[in-house]
């Protein structure tokens, strides 16, 4: 006999990239390798760059680059995709200009400056990836007959021509790469992401930095610098390999601070469970004693409901004394107090039940307990009538007795 054939039809996938307000269409199988679906976005961009300069999302999802559109656990068992592509800046971009600057981590806060404008900031790290966006609808090509392209408009990419920008000085000049092409060949013009790699007088690479005028030089401006301190980059440049080692140290605790994050949260939330939970059965008390125990009473219900009026203080001291303490580590730790008194109760309930068995006749034996309530009470109905009758003495007949007196007159 002949084997049957066992090959499995690969499922199509139809993917529709969103970049700078342009969609790309292509078409995939769903064994393709995740980094051969984005090169196919790459292809169709064709504007020189490479699939590892975006950022691609699904669904505000962030994609990785490693196994199969299958086996993503955002995309598999989808037969459409749509896919919006951010593209990662070269620059760490200052705050209130476009140019790049430096940043400080340091004390949770993002710390920018040093940009050309000499600019500062600081930011919280929640706000870095907001604040790494550039608007480029205002960077529009400088041909007269482009007829306003703008950066935002144009996928194929925008370029900086240095000649044109060192001539007029206060603006740089921008081409799309239509007209880029077309454009004078003795100008350098480079792409717009690597502009600030580049020296705007002599247009060569940057190669040097000098401490004493705190500038970038190239090999011409080096000449001009002869007595200063310069400092190649590759001094400059710290161990790489042992930033990315601290990262992956820091991942490793990132995930492990998570457990303990998870554990955190496990107790807080058990310690809201046991006030609800007293809270329910505190309810459920005293909503039979009103459903069955208007006329019918006996001791034990009672003595229940007597218990509650001390429990419930209790209860609503500690979560009076949670909501109201200001110190959060204080308040954190109050309330895991609450679940750790209950894993224990939960772990010795036995030792906590001989020792009831124990003292259950002092329990019970609460006759000096409702003596001295009836003591308050008497007390209380007293003193509201000796408040009642203080201030009826101003009163006959059920009448109030007003005297007419004048400004600045005693009563």
């Amino acid at each position: 006999m002949r084997p049957k054939n066992n090959l499995l039809i690969k499922m199509e996938v139809k993917v529709t990239f969103t970049y700078s307000n342009r969609a790309f269409k292509i078409t995939c199988k769903e064994d393709d390798e995740m980094d051969k679906m984005f090169q196919q976005f790459i292809d169709k961009l064709n504007d020189g760059s490479e699939k590892e300069h975006y950022i691609y999302y699904y669904d505000n999802k962030k994609l990785g680059h490693e196994s199969t559109i299958k086996k993503n656990k955002y995309l598999s068992q989808k037969n459409e995709i749509n896919i919006s592509v951010q593209k990662k800046l070269r620059i760490i971009k200052c705050p209130k200009c476009i140019n790049d600057s430096i940043i400080n981590l340091n004390n949770y806060i993002a710390s920018f400056y040093g940009c050309k404008h000499d600019h500062s900031d600081n930011e919280v790290y929640d706000q870095y990836i907001y604040l790494q966006n550039i608007d480029t609808n205002e960077i529009r090509c400088s041909e007269p007959n482009c007829d306003g392209q703008t950066q935002q408009d144009y996928t194929k990419g925008f370029y900086k021509c240095l000649n044109c920008s060192k001539l007029i000085k206060d603006r740089s000049i921008y081409f799309c790469k239509d007209h880029f092409e077309q454009h004078d060949k003795e100008h350098l013009c480079v792409k717009y992401d690597k502009k600030n790699y580049y020296c705007v007088n002599h247009f060569r690479k940057f190669i040097k930095y000098c401490f004493t005028h705190k500038e970038n030089l190239c090999e011409e401006c080096e000449k001009v610098h002869g007595s200063c301190k310069i400092a190649k980059y590759k001094s400059m440049t710290p161990d790489i390999d042992k930033l990315k080692e601290s990262l992956k140290t820091m991942e490793k605790n990132i995930r492990n601070l998570q457990i303990v994050i998870n554990d955190l949260k496990y107790r807080l939330d058990g310690a809201m469970r046991i006030f609800k939970r007293y809270h329910y059965i505190a309810k459920d008390i005293v909503g039979k004693f009103e459903l069955f125990n208007q006329d019918l009473k006996n001791h034990r219900i009672l003595r229940s409901l007597w218990n509650l009026q001390t429990s419930n203080k209790k209860m609503n001291d500690e979560l009076t004394q949670i909501i109201q303490e200001e110190d959060i580590i204080q308040k954190i730790k109050l309330t895991t107090n609450i679940y750790e008194k209950n894993k224990e109760n939960r772990e010795n309930k036995n030792k906590i039940l001989v020792e009831l068995n124990e003292n259950k006749n002092e329990f019970d034996d609460w006759w000096e307990e409702i003596q001295e309530f009836l003591k308050q009470s008497k007390r209380k109905t007293k003193n509201e009538k000796e408040e009642e009758n203080g201030n009826g003495n101003n009163k006959i007949g059920g009448k109030n007795l007003k005297k007419n007196i004048t400004p600045g007159q005693k009563k």
